[in-house]
C-alpha cells in the first residue's frame, strides 16, 4: 500500500500540481481503507480541481476499492483525457474497463502502452491486464503468446505463471501447463483453485504422456494433491476428482473406497456410478460393475451421459461373453467399432468352442481306445 500511495504522489509531482485541500485527508482515508470518506475528499477535490488528473485518478481508484466499476470507469477516463500519456491512468483505466467486461476498449488502451518505458512490479500487472483483455475479446492464441512471454519474464510471479499454466491447459499442452502450475502452487500453498488447476493439468498431461511409466508418475502426482485439496475442503466436487485420479494411477482398490463413499453423499451423482463402474471393471469385477453403470444409465442426465453409459455397459457384456447383449447395446449407441468387435469376439469364441468340442470328442475317443484295448487284452489273457 506504501508503495502505491508513492507512485500516486509520483503523479502528482509529475503533473506540476500542488495538494489540494482534502488530497492529504483523501490519501489518509485511502492508505486507511476507509473508501467512504476517501471518496468524500477526492470529490472534492474533482470539484475544485476539474482540470487535474490526479483528483480523478484517485476517485477512479477508490471507486475500485469500493467495487463501483461503471463509475470508476467514468471517473479514470476523465483521468485519461486529461493525461492521455500517463502509463498508471492507462492501465488503472484498462483495469476499469475489464471489471465491467469492455475489453475491446481495454486491448485499444493497452496497446499504446509499452512496457519496456514502466518498471518491474507494474509491468507485471500490465501483462496480467492485457492477458484478461485478450482472452476477453476472443484472442485467446494471442494472449497466449504474451502470457508465455510475460512467465519467461517473471519467472517466479505465481499470478503470472497461473494464467500462463491456464492457458496453456486450454491449449491441450498438459506437460506445461503442470511445470508453471506446479511452480505458482508452491508460492501458493493455500490457493486451493489453483490446485485444482493442476491437477486438470496432471490428468492432461497423464493423457498425452504416451510412456506408461510416466503416465501413472503424472496420475500419483495428481492423487497426492487431490487428496490434500479434499481433506481441507472436503467438497463432492474434490472427492470426486481423487477418485478419478486414483482410477487413472490404476489404485482400483481406492478408487472403490473413494467413490463408495459418495454414493451415500451423492446419491444421484452420475459421475460416481460411472467411475465406480470402470473401477470394478479394471478388477475385472464384471457384475458388480455391470450393476453400477446400470444405476448410472438410470440417472443419466442427456444423450452424452447416457451414450458414455452404455458403451461402458457395453464394454462390460463384451467382458462377460454376453455377445448378444453387448451387441443390441452398440447398436443403440452407434458404435460401429465395438460392434465390430464383438461380432469379431464372438466368431472367435465360437471357432474356440468348436475346437474345443472337437479336442474333448477327440479324448473321449482315444479313452474309448484305449478302454477296448485293455479290455481285448484282458480276453486274450483268458484264452
Amino acid at each position: 500500500m506504501r508503495k502505491r500511495v508513492y507512485w500516486i504522489l509520483g503523479i502528482v509531482s509529475f503533473l506540476g500540481i500542488q495538494l489540494h485541500a482534502g488530497w492529504e485527508e483523501g490519501v489518509a482515508a485511502f492508505k486507511a481503507k476507509n473508501w467512504q470518506e476517501a471518496a468524500r475528499h477526492f470529490e472534492q477535490v474533482t470539484k475544485e480541481k476539474p482540470e487535474w488528473a490526479g483528483g480523478y485518478f484517485m476517485l477512479g481508484q477508490t471507486y475500485m476499492k469500493m467495487g463501483k466499476y461503471p463509475q470508476a470507469v467514468k471517473t479514470l477516463n476523465k483521468a485519461y483525457n486529461l493525461a492521455p500519456n500517463d502509463s498508471k491512468i492507462k492501465l488503472q483505466l484498462s483495469n476499469a474497463l475489464v471489471k465491467i467486461g469492455k475489453f475491446e476498449d481495454a486491448v485499444v488502451i493497452l496497446d499504446t502502452i509499452d512496457p519496456a518505458t514502466i518498471d518491474s512490479r507494474t509491468q507485471a500487472f500490465f501483462y496480467k491486464l492485457k492477458i484478461a483483455a485478450l482472452q476477453g475479446v476472443g484472442k485467446v492464441e494471442e494472449a497466449f503468446v504474451v502470457a508465455k512471454s510475460a512467465a519467461e519474464k517473471f519467472a517466479n510471479n505465481p499470478d503470472i505463471l497461473y494464467l500462463y499454466g491456464k492457458l496453456a491447459l486450454a491449449r491441450k499442452n498438459g506437460k506445461e501447463a503442470v511445470k508453471a502450475l506446479k511452480k505458482a502452487a508452491q508460492a501458493k500453498p493455500s490457493d486451493l483453485s489453483l490446485k485444482r488447476t493442476l491437477v486438470k493439468a496432471y490428468i492432461l498431461a497423464a493423457r498425452e504422456s504416451r510412456d506408461k511409466n510416466r503416465k501413472i508418475l503424472y496420475y500419483k502426482e495428481a492423487v497426492s494433491l487431490a487428496k490434500e485439496i479434499s481433506a481441507r475442503s472436503n467438497k463432492t466436487e474434490d472427492l470426486l476428482m481423487l477418485g478419478e485420479v486414483q482410477l487413472g494411477a490404476k489404485m482400483f482398490d481406492e478408487a472403490i473406497n473413494t467413490f463408495s463413499k459418495l454414493r451415500t453423499r451423492a446419491p444421484n451423482n452420475w459421475y460416481v456410478y460411472y467411475y465406480l463402474g470402470q473401477s470394478y471393471a479394471m478388477k475385472n469385477e464384471y457384475k458388480k460393475a455391470e450393476n453400477v453403470i446400470k444405476k448410472a444409465l438410470d440417472i443419466a442426465k442427456g444423450k452424452k451421459q447416457r451414450e458414455m453409459s452404455l458403451k461402458q455397459l457395453g464394454f462390460v457384456y463384451e467382458k462377460q461373453k454376453r455377445f448378444a447383449d453387448a451387441k443390441k447395446v452398440y447398436q443403440e449407441i452407434g458404435d460401429q467399432a465395438g460392434l465390430a468387435r464383438v461380432i469379431k469376439s464372438e466368431e472367435i469364441a465360437k471357432k474356440n468352442k468348436e475346437i474345443e468340442e472337437h479336442n474333448k470328442r477327440v479324448e473321449e475317443l482315444k479313452k474309448q481306445e484305449e478302454q477296448l484295448k485293455k479290455e481285448l487284452e484282458e480276453l486274450e489273457g483268458d484264452l
